[in-house]
């Protein structure tokens, strides 16, 4: 829970620092196999509502609970070993506004930490977007989407528990069904990666545990001017 808790602090840093920003989104923290949460949303200036699933159902089927109820045209999903960048909040508003933003997209993932061989294997291997013939393969741990997107493609793959295979399941089925998928060339949040075989496992084993998603509500809703 204690990244959770230091996702949100990010995030309400740069709404603080922004001048107001606080309308733009809520915050859906979906906490997995969890009795409690240890998260108090009246500490943060957006709304957060927070959802236990006492018994484990993994990230795609915690993602797919976070969304539920929500009305808002974009939705972003954050793991919770994401790290923002100090500019986060205003790029992501930017990318959602543009005429031209795709239905579904991400961007280059940095790295907390490149403590040894292994730290960096993770950040070269695991947490990266990729592209192939029919496009581009996105890392879910940090995801934005279109609301009418997310709906065509029926969410995650709830059935999908090995960490990753969610992900390019969606991405499989975005480029089916001819939904537009980029990536964003440039770094906007950072991920803490997994500095040994152990701790590689212990994430692995307990995939989707302490999962989060921000809903955005529309660019045009979103607009202050």
């Amino acid at each position: 829970m204690g990244r959770v808790l230091s996702l949100l602090a990010d995030l309400a840093s740069q709404v603080r620092g922004d001048g107001g920003g606080s309308a733009l989104f809520t915050v859906t923290v979906v906490n997995d196999g969890a009795s409690q949460s240890g998260v108090t949303p009246s500490k943060y200036p957006f709304p957060v509502s927070v959802m236990l699933n006492d018994n484990r159902i993994g990230a795609a089927g915690s993602r797919n609970a976070g969304t539920r109820g929500s009305q808002s045209p974009w939705i972003a999903f954050l793991d919770d070993d994401i790290r923002l960048t100090r500019s986060w909040l205003k790029d992501i508003t930017r990318e959602i506004r543009s005429p031209h933003a795709p239905d579904m997209f991400g961007s280059e993932i940095g790295s907390t930490r490149r403590a040894n061989w292994f730290a960096q294997a993770s950040e070269d291997f695991i947490i990266r977007n990729r592209r192939y013939s029919e496009g581009w393969y996105l890392v879910s741990a940090q995801l934005f989407i279109r609301r009418s997107a997310f709906d065509v493609l029926g969410g995650f793959d709830a059935e999908r528990f090995a960490a990753g295979s969610e992900d390019w399941d969606l991405c499989r089925r975005a480029h089916a069904c001819h939904l537009r998928v980029d990536s964003l060339p440039r770094v906007l949040c950072l991920h803490e990666n997994p500095t040994s075989w152990g701790d590689f496992m212990r994430r692995a084993s307990a995939y989707g545990h302490t999962s989060g998603s921000l809903k955005i509500p529309a660019a045009s809703r979103a607009h202050s001017d």
